[in-house]
């Protein structure tokens, strides 16, 4: 497996050179000494040359690249960031016979593939070769969340004489999408649900309702609408909450500048979302440039992550980015739902916002210091005022201390 530029090349060897140099100079010597035997041996020794390099385009770059196919399967699972997995590449001809037979056996293949989805650039593929084609398989754990490319295959062959060789690229690159690393937060996830669920009033109020129900989009299943809620919010509402009766949650994600912190971040917000989602509850993340998006379970928790994919940081941070999220988060929070939030030091107007989510107890925040202590204390002071409970994080340090401290903090209070 390689990481260098794929292109097509063709060059002698040292032997090639050497054999090639000597060629001419005896055609030369031949032709000034009037020796036909001379000038014989150096067109022999010269055509062995062009033999050479005729046997390599054709054998090392004409037919794989007309009569071989190449695919592709990453797994198990969708490639995560810091997860291990492991890509197969198969090697077939497109039409079977003695030709293509015994080109496929003798292909030297590697791969091509970004460092950020491999995690280094120097790992060594497995190469096993069956009747019928050349298999690679090599691990990879990704290092970086983002869309990075696999491929192409290139192709490395010489001459039965070892004079020339070359090198192409074979068969198409294929996109892979690199999910932000997931921490497994079930623990903090089900003692936090678990505690709001608790509290919940013993008679059933419309939240449990409204709180799973989402506007409907074009191609819903209409079976799924809820005319009562319908009716009274005056717009059509489906249900995307199967497990009706436990109470959601929503996560405010905000953005830092710096690329590691935004990592930290994006994995912070999304394995607290994952982890609600795997105790049963309906989830949502809300942050700026980012789609509203709910997920219960199965594909749903996949197209969250698949959101959080081409997230990136903001060129400049202003204090009205964060307010949408904050409202979409609050339409949610205020039929019932658990509110997380992981947070950059806020200005007035946004902790203005955000203090509108604390008063129920239900709201849990991150509040990254790196960088800027003091505005983190100041942001985190004024959201427990406003009922919040809040921890103040290194992005340094794990996800999983952060939430784990975030839950002492709350049950030490």
């Amino acid at each position: 497996m390689s990481t260098r530029h794929a292109s097509t090349r063709l060059s002698p060897t040292g032997s090639g050179v050497g054999v090639f140099i000597a060629g001419v100079s005896m055609v030369a010597l031949g032709v000034g000494f009037a020796s036909p035997a001379l000038t014989y041996i150096g067109v022999m020794t010269f055509g062995a040359a062009t033999f050479a390099a005729i046997w390599v385009v054709v054998t090392g770059i004409v037919l794989p690249s007309r009569y071989a196919r190449v695919s592709r399967a990453v797994g198990p699972g969708h490639p995560m960031v810091g997860a291990p997995s492991k890509v197969i590449t198969t090697v077939k001809p497109i039409r079977w016979n003695a030709t293509t037979h015994a080109m496929v056996r003798g292909l030297g293949v590697s791969e091509q593939a970004a460092a950020e989805i491999t995690g280094t650039a120097h790992q060594r593929a497995a190469v096993s070769r069956a009747d019928r084609a050349v298999t690679l398989t090599y691990p990879i754990t990704p290092s970086l969340r983002g869309r990075w490319i696999l491929g192409p295959c290139v192709v490395d062959s010489a001459d039965p004489l070892g004079l020339m060789r070359a090198s192409c690229a074979m068969g198409a690159t294929d996109e892979v999408s690199v999910w932000p690393q997931i921490h497994d937060l079930s623990d903090v996830a089900r003692a936090i649900m678990g505690e709001a669920e608790q509290t919940r009033s013993g008679t059933r109020s419309s939240s449990a309702d409204d709180a799973s129900l989402r506007e409907y989009h074009e191609g819903d299943d209409l079976r799924r609408v809820h005319w009562a809620s319908s009716a009274r919010r005056g717009t059509m509402l489906v249900r995307s909450d199967e497990h009706e009766g436990k109470r959601p949650a929503v996560v405010v994600l905000d953005l830092p500048f710096a690329p590691q912190a935004t990592e930290w971040a994006i994995s912070a917000a999304a394995s607290i979302a994952c982890s609600v989602l795997d105790s049963g509850h309906a989830a949502h993340i809300h942050a700026r440039d980012l789609p509203p998006a709910q997920a219960h379970t199965g594909d749903a928790r996949a197209r969250l992550l698949d959101s959080l994919i081409d997230l990136e940081a903001p060129a400049r941070r202003r204090a009205e980015d964060l307010l949408e999220p904050i409202s979409a988060a609050f339409d949610v929070a205020r039929r019932g739902a658990v509110v997380f939030a992981v947070l950059e030091p806020a200005s007035d107007e946004t902790l203005r916002a955000l203090s509108a989510l604390g008063p129920d107890g239900r709201a849990w925040a991150l509040v990254r210091e790196t960088g800027n202590a003091a505005a983190a204390g100041r942001t985190a002071a004024s959201l427990r005022a406003a009922g919040w409970h809040v921890a103040l994080v290194d992005s340094n340090a794990g996800v999983p201390d952060g939430w784990g401290h975030l839950l002492k903090e709350a049950v030490s209070v």
